[in-house]
């Protein structure tokens, strides 16, 4: 039942939905450099695969596969076994993870021989191959006719079909009646936040590549906790809801204040507006992802910019965008899921200091000015902005920066107690009383928010020695005289 599901979303989107169709149109001929092909019998059961390179395919169709590696020691392509992994007679599939072997069979129900799956096509111990490879990973997941994601499995040992409760997927009815007319009805009680829990909470949904992934794939078959979800421009189906989940269940505007257009996670919007507050929305959740090595950070967004690039013809900053910077630079560090201040610097250049790209953590932006539509008026202006990169799309590999932005300077006076000295040696915030009545407290905010000793000793302890610095000295005798005029820390 669940396979003439999979297919019957996937034939309605491929010739029934116009705005699928017209994305299927605008595809140009793309393929990866290496794919899996699954060799299966007459009953469509796989029996062996092999890897194959695609300058002896031509341009066939294939999908995707989306998953959490895990800590599982699995099967990978390396130098040492590409030629064992393109053995004609093929290879069985117990050699693989299950969640391989799972993908395996939902791309056969879907009709397709060729799956691309990143440990399998690019070369792991081959940093050349990799670079090559993961600059193109949005296209992979672009040109692919359906992107299979196996949302719950923490681990390839989970595989893509879960265990789950069958008054889930089939919930069942309850007989009400109506205390003014007495009319009794059937409803059907289901939670609220079903779809929020088992799809945007789903471990694969926490991982930094992901996002791009999701965003980039035209269609995709979410397969979660408790049931399979199917995602494309027209349509957010599940077993539960078949014909489209409704959208009190999947409008998470009380939950997240960015409200995405559209029904999948995507940067087609014709409004601009649209397109600057799905950035705004991609920004806040891909920054509270995690990644394995936190240098893929840039690079994991390269495609998704690339294509927001090419929809508003803007020029990228690392992150950001030049026609409203001064509205992007209004961001600032998040809470995690903790509920702690987890914002830190990489050790190694990343990304300008005034990108959010360049510290660790989740950040949100301050709604009053990032909005394009914002009443709020900018008494400031980026006189020069550039950013320097190594990469011949300027997607990524950056390398320097510059930013100079003219504004209205304020006076200050800083007012000191007993026990914000005490915390000079490790302070938050210093609170800069106003001299107008009507402005209030201003409050200047050290770039860094340190971690407890605790959690991360080395880097607490190495960026307490930075803030007890000469420069900090220098700041504080400055601020202990009557008046401030100026403050460079």
């Amino acid at each position: 039942m669940a396979t003439k599901i999979w297919k019957r979303w996937f034939e309605t989107c491929t010739t029934s939905h116009s705005k699928c169709r017209g994305l299927e149109n605008q595809a140009r001929p793309f393929i990866p450099e290496r794919l899996i092909e699954i060799l299966c019998t007459e009953t469509l059961e796989s029996s062996r695969w092999r890897l194959v390179s695609s300058h002896h395919l031509g341009h066939v169709s294939y999908v995707t596969l989306s998953h959490c590696w895990g800590s599982s020691d699995h099967l990978k392509l390396l130098k040492s076994n590409l030629d064992h992994l393109q053995s004609q007679e093929g290879i069985p599939p117990t050699t693989l993870p299950k969640t391989y072997q799972d993908a395996f069979v939902v791309a056969l129900a879907l009709g397709f021989r060729f799956i691309w799956v990143d440990s399998l096509c690019i070369i792991q111990d081959d940093d050349g191959d990799w670079k090559e490879q993961s600059s193109v990973m949005g296209m992979i997941y672009k040109y692919g006719q359906c992107n299979l994601a196996a949302a719950w499995a923490q681990d390839g040992k989970d595989g893509c079909f879960s265990y789950r409760d069958p008054e889930v997927v089939e919930p069942p009815l309850v007989e009400l009646t109506s205390a003014g007319d007495k009319l009794t009805r059937s409803h059907v009680i289901v939670d609220s936040l079903v779809y929020y829990n088992d799809l945007h909470h789903a471990p694969l949904n926490t991982r930094g590549w992901v996002v791009q992934e999701r965003y980039m794939a035209r269609r995709q078959l979410s397969f979660c906790k408790q049931q399979v979800y199917w995602e494309c421009e027209e349509l957010l189906a599940s077993e539960q809801f078949p014909c489209g989940i409704p959208e009190t269940l999947t409008n998470l505007t009380h939950i997240n204040q960015w409200d995405l257009p559209g029904v999948k996670p995507s940067l087609n919007f014709k409004e601009e507006s649209s397109l600057r507050d799905a950035w705004t929305a991609l920004v806040e959740q891909y920054s509270g992802c995690q990644l394995t090595r936190s240098s893929d950070k840039v690079i994991a967004l390269a495609g998704l910019a690339g294509e927001f690039r090419s929809s508003l013809g803007d020029i990228y900053l690392a992150g950001m965008w030049r026609t409203d910077l001064i509205r992007q630079i209004c961001w600032s560090a998040n809470e995690d899921s903790h509920g702690m201040l987890n914002r830190l610097r990489d050790s190694t250049y990343m990304a300008p200091t005034w990108s959010w790209m360049s510290v660790t953590g989740p950040v949100q932006y301050c709604t009053s000015y990032s909005r394009p539509n914002s009443t709020l008026a900018s008494f400031s202006k980026v006189l020069e902005v550039s950013v320097e990169s190594n990469h011949h799309l300027s997607l990524h590999g950056f390398v320097s920066s510059k930013l100079v932005i003219s504004g209205l300077g304020l006076f200050g006076r800083a007012l000191f107690s007993p026990h914000q000295i005490s915390r000079i040696t490790k302070p938050d915030s210093i609170n800069w009383p106003a001299d107008l009545e009507d402005v209030g407290s201003v409050s200047l905010t050290w770039d860094e928010n340190l971690l407890s000793e605790d959690v991360d000793p080395v880097r607490w302890k190495t960026m307490n020695k930075e803030r007890s610095s000469t420069l900090l000295f220098l700041a504080i005798e400055r601020i202990n005289g009557s008046e401030l005029r100026a403050l460079d820390v």
